[in-house]
């Protein structure tokens, strides 16, 4: 192993923040700030913040490469990232042997300093965890949102601007499993679908580690359209629900109809109607139906204020973006659905016969359940990256050779394929189901590039059209 020596203070550290991704980061920016002794660890050679960590933490000692049991053994605590799984046999060795392993939640959960809304979930996270955030920001609460996506949680706790009244975080099952002091005024389990099944045994595994938000939570928001996300949830606790139906008393947010349309709705009162919702499809209302619904739980009344704001959310970068629209087809940037629930929710949600581009690393998911989802609904598939053999069989296996298939090395082939290929009325549906990582650092760069590609091609095309 190869080791950067240098000292902090007298004291012996008595924590490791092991993995120095952007979780593991803001963990030792808080400890270095609250003075706390500690070393740092990361199992590559060179990781990314190499360089960075050594320069902004001087007098810290770094461990790169191999981590050993010795290393391990040297600590009271392990802060772990939630890249590594608590379930490696040397980490599970050091927690019987009585070293606490903890995340960067179990770290912010022991120091926060105001409620904290909780939202998880296969799909949708972000984009509830952002409508909540601006939904109470707009009616003059002090909001800090973070977590898993956007700032960090710890990050959030030293911002000194002003005291937070609430602070709204999106979490994942990585960073859940290794929390247990978490308290939230209210909670979420979205949905459950097939993810991280490289990570975990089962799905069922997957899901108990989302259920662990609901713990200690006052009040847990379920979903009553998605029955394992909602069994996760314990029955002695206090529940508000959300579902696309009707609702049938004032815990549960719905779906009603009414002179010709669709409003969203708690009991038999009606917030707004479903057609002033910018984002595009039905699993767009459910989450706008849990935001609401994760507001109420903190005992706030819905105001006009949270009303106009969710009016006027245009949805997250990635999450069914809409890029282009040319020649009377729409084309819908979703790079961020990375696994095959996030993707068959998106075109669970589209009203128009849709081309859809898929691909990149599956993670280990089962691909037939994304074929099932999609019969009927898709006209034209293009596959493209490193699982492109895996998506195109499991739709011809399950769609019997009825559907037109493309099979392509690149994203730029695939995006080139798909002009060809749309009829007017259609939508082009990036959405790859997949993670980004064969071909592109990250869902973002992979979502970029689709959204470039297309915009170049509609430029194009339009300077040659006579």
């Amino acid at each position: 192993m190869n080791v950067v020596s240098h000292t902090m203070g007298n004291d012996a550290p008595s924590t490791l923040v092991l993995g120095l991704g952007r979780s593991g980061y803001s963990a030792a920016r808080y400890l270095y700030r609250h003075n706390e002794p500690f070393e740092l660890a990361d199992t590559r050679a060179t990781p990314p913040m190499k360089d960075l960590v050594v320069n902004e933490f001087p007098g810290v000692k770094l461990h790169l490469g191999q981590v050993s049991d010795e290393l391990l053994g040297q600590f009271e605590r392990i802060v772990l990232s939630p890249g590594l799984s608590k379930h490696e046999p040397k980490l599970v060795a050091a927690a019987q042997a009585g070293i606490e392993i903890l995340g960067d939640i179990e770290l912010f959960s022991r120091h926060a300093i105001a409620p904290v809304v909780a939202i998880t979930g296969s799909n949708g996270k972000s984009t509830v965890t952002r409508m909540t955030g601006d939904m109470l920001e707009a009616d003059g609460y002090r909001v800090r949102v973070g977590g898993n996506i956007g700032v960090p949680a710890l990050d959030l706790l030293d911002d000194d601007t002003t005291t937070p009244e609430f602070y709204v975080l999106e979490l994942s099952s990585f960073q859940l499993e290794t929390t247990h002091s978490l308290k939230p005024a209210s909670a979420v389990v979205l949905n459950i679908s097939a993810d991280h099944m490289d990570r975990y045994a089962d799905l069922d595994a997957y899901a108990r580690a989302k259920g662990y938000i609901y713990a200690h939570a006052a009040v847990c928001v379920i979903n009553r359209d998605d029955i394992l996300a909602a069994s996760l949830c314990p029955q002695s606790s206090r529940q508000l629900n959300f579902g696309i139906d009707v609702p049938r008393s004032d815990d549960e947010f719905g779906l009603i109809t009414k002179n010709g349309r669709v409003w969203l709705a708690q009991g038999s009162r009606m917030f707004l109607a479903a057609d002033e919702v910018l984002l595009e499809g039905t699993h767009n209302l459910a989450n706008a139906l849990a935001a609401l619904a994760l507001i109420a739980a903190l005992g706030i009344d819905i105001s006009k204020a949270m009303l106009d704001a969710l009016k006027s959310f245009r949805g997250l970068v990635h999450r069914m973006e809409r890029v282009a629209d040319f020649n009377g087809v729409r084309f819908i940037n979703d790079s961020k659905g990375t696994n095959v629930g996030a993707t068959a929710a998106a075109i669970a949600g589209l009203d128009a016969p849709i081309v859809l581009i898929a691909g990149g690393r599956g993670k280990g998911a089962d691909f037939n359940v994304l074929a099932r989802a999609a019969s009927g609904r898709i006209r034209h598939l293009i596959v493209f990256g490193e699982d492109t053999d895996a998506i195109a069989d499991a739709f011809t296996k399950g769609l019997g050779g009825s559907l037109s298939i493309t099979r392509t090395r690149t994203l730029v082939e695939a995006v080139d394929k798909s002009f060809e290929v749309n009829h007017e009325g259609d939508v082009v549906l990036f959405s790859p189901a997949c993670a980004s990582f064969d071909q592109f650092e990250n869902f973002e760069q992979r979502g970029d590039r689709f959204r470039e590609l297309v915009q170049r091609r509609v430029a194009e095309e339009a300077i040659c059209k006579p």
